[in-house]
């Protein structure tokens, strides 16, 4: 089953696109609501590639891959709220079936080899007792210190790996639905970080009216309109739209989706080739209760400066 993945840039209404194809029965939520962030995340499998496809170097790849095994981990265990400090956790082991076998078995495919050393990295780490420790020639004991380093094997045996990981997490029970996923991957990236979902992946990327974005986060943020402004203006210029043009991605704006919903809902059927006559339990008027919530609660100042942020390019054309 050829996936399909939704990206967007953060309260961009990415989560409507998702509830239209899974309420149409022929697509399945891969994840039950849940993000699949083991790719984008810091540390993630994007970050562990990055480290083995430009300026490789052994020592960098070496804490890539370390980095990666601790966040998938991470990832797998459920949250635990009730600790000092609260640790988040996603509970893939639990909702993905064989998460953790498969992800150990991918570490394994990765690993090339491991080696007892301390690279400099480890040095400026080291507490004070494990510093002694070390100049007197004994291992350092800190639990954040790996004594063997794994070497990763190279790119284009990585990318195997990762693709079969992928296949083994989510295609392994037969079913007749496609799966889709909600940001697994970059909006920045829509081609190049979703590799590891095959050759047959479809990309829908969601921008939202940046009015509204602000208005649903502001008071979470530490700065006003105008830092806001320079961050999303910041943020459209390292996009890579000329991926955005590529024949198995659509760009998709949340407005035109809910207001305009039979156009937009043929482009998305288009290029997933799904059968735009399939009715879907999904309820654009519900969607549209979040469109324009913005001019309730910001200033005419503000709304001035956010119109000043660049619009993103509303639609592609495949290439």
């Amino acid at each position: 089953m050829d996936p399909i993945i939704i990206l967007g840039t953060g309260n961009s209404g990415s989560g409507a696109i998702l509830d239209y194809l899974c309420g149409r029965g022929d697509v399945n939520d891969a994840l039950d609501g849940q993000e699949f962030r083991l790719l984008q995340e810091r540390g993630g499998l994007s970050s562990l590639h990055r480290s083995l496809a430009s300026e490789i170097h052994p020592d960098d790849a070496s804490y890539a891959l370390i980095r990666f095994t601790k966040l998938a981990a991470r990832l797998g265990a459920d949250s635990a709220k009730l600790r000092i400090p609260p640790r988040l956790g996603y509970g893939f082991s639990r909702r993905i079936p064989g998460y953790d076998a498969a992800i150990a078995q991918f570490i394994k495919d990765i690993t090339a080899c491991t080696f007892g050393i301390f690279p400099l990295q480890d040095l400026l780490e080291l507490s004070t007792l494990d510093w002694l420790r070390f100049m007197a020639g004994r291992q350092p004991r800190g639990r954040n210190i790996t004594a063997q380093k794994p070497v990763p094997v190279p790119e284009e045996e990585f990318l195997h790996h990762a693709q079969t990981l992928i296949r083994s997490l989510f295609y392994a029970a037969p079913t007749s639905a496609r799966p889709a996923f909600d940001q697994a991957g970059s909006f920045w990236s829509p081609i190049t970080s979703t590799l590891y979902f095959g050759a047959g992946r479809k990309v829908i990327g969601v921008t939202r009216d940046p009015c509204d974005v602000y208005a649903a986060n502001r008071k979470r943020l530490l700065g006003g309109a105008e830092e806001f402004a320079r961050y999303q203006t910041a943020l459209g210029k390292l996009v890579a739209w000329d991926e955005w043009q590529h024949r198995d991605a659509l760009l998709v704006r949340f407005e035109d989706f809910v207001l305009n919903h039979q156009q937009e809902r043929d482009r998305v059927c288009a290029l997933l080739n799904l059968n735009p006559a399939i009715a879907s339990s999904y309820d654009w008027t519900q969607s549209a209760r979040n469109i324009g919530r913005y001019k309730d609660v910001l200033t005419a100042k503000e709304i001035a400066v956010l119109r000043e942020i660049p619009a993103l390019p509303p639609t592609s054309t495949p290439v």
